[in-house]
């Protein structure tokens, strides 16, 4: 006989250790608590375990219980995983993407309209979290993550190519100082994250300014400093790509004109079984025009600027 509980005894063993009490767990399964522990004494009748001391109507898991949940809920979370991945991948009208908080806030969000615009039907969902997704698991049809360390079945490649340089608020300028000045003069910000820090701009391109990179503010979310930077308390070193918006809009101006250093540090990934799908390769193709149009405009900007 394979040793195979029933699924209800199963069900309701892992709704009791996930919601800490049989009450509880019943109002989740939509059944009474007496069933629920009824069905967790026929699971202990099968195991010849006992899983939960019962005290003064209370029922508290037994270290075997514990450790058979270890097992059992893993098992519960796969299937879950799996069901998920298997409806998602059957909606083509539904595409599910993640991004980096930065990118998602500063780039992504402004530009959904057209996209919208341009796949009327196809229901379009976006999370941003700062923790790395991982398409595989987490239902995920595309990710646009800061990094590109990916496992063998996501296929990813550059977004673009970015520049690093330092930003400031015009009403920094008002004075008419620039560049140099600016820097020994305004606090710089330090967004921790970033590929390139001050250390390194500065050794590239104002190797003789001596200034103190202990002082000032410190972020690890690039649209904090891009923030900061906007209203005028400093001068951030940031991606063109994430302050496009405000290179824009005039917010923020470069310094340096276009001395940056550039980096590939925006990639897309799309798990490799779901890479020819019509939703993401419709996704793709939109996000690649809209970067060609703001690399296009953004070029002569910096190559006009101080």
């Amino acid at each position: 006989m394979p040793w195979r509980p029933t699924m209800r005894g199963l069900t309701a063993f892992d709704a009791v250790m996930r919601t800490g009490s049989f009450a509880a767990a019943a109002g989740e399964l939509n059944i009474t608590a007496s069933a629920v522990s009824h069905r967790i004494k026929g699971l202990e009748a099968f195991l010849g375990v006992q899983l939960f001391n019962r005290v003064h109507r209370q029922a508290t898991p037994s270290d075997a219980a514990i450790e058979y949940h270890a097992h059992i809920g893993r098992a519960f979370a796969d299937i879950e995983r799996a069901t998920v991945r298997l409806v998602s991948m059957s909606r083509e009208d539904a595409l599910f993407v993640h991004a980096a908080p930065t990118f998602a806030t500063q780039w992504l969000m402004p530009r959904l309209s057209g996209f919208f615009q341009a796949h009327p039907d196809l229901d379009l969902r976006v999370t941003a979290t700062p923790q790395p997704a991982d398409p595989e698991k987490d239902d995920i049809d595309v990710d646009i993550r800061y990094g590109d360390r990916y496992g063998p079945g996501i296929v990813a490649e550059p977004l673009c190519e970015e520049r690093v340089m330092p930003l400031a608020s015009p009403s920094l300028l008002a004075d008419g100082a620039e560049g140099a000045e600016l820097l020994e003069r305004e606090t710089l910000i330090h967004s921790t994250k970033c590929l390139v820090q001050w250390s390194e701009w500065l050794a590239r391109f104002a190797p003789d300014l001596e200034l103190d990179l202990t002082r000032g503010p410190k972020f690890d979310r690039s649209f904090l400093s891009i923030g900061t930077a906007k209203d005028g308390l400093g001068v951030c070193l940031e991606s063109t790509l994430l302050t496009f918006p405000d290179l824009e809009s005039g917010a923020l101006v470069p310094l340096f004109g276009a001395r940056g250093i550039p980096i590939r540090a925006h990639y897309l990934a799309v798990p490799r079984r779901k890479r020819g799908l019509d939703k993401v390769l419709h996704f793709r193709r939109w996000l690649r025009a809209e970067l060609e149009r703001a690399s296009d405009w953004v070029t002569p900007l910096l190559s006009q600027s101080p």
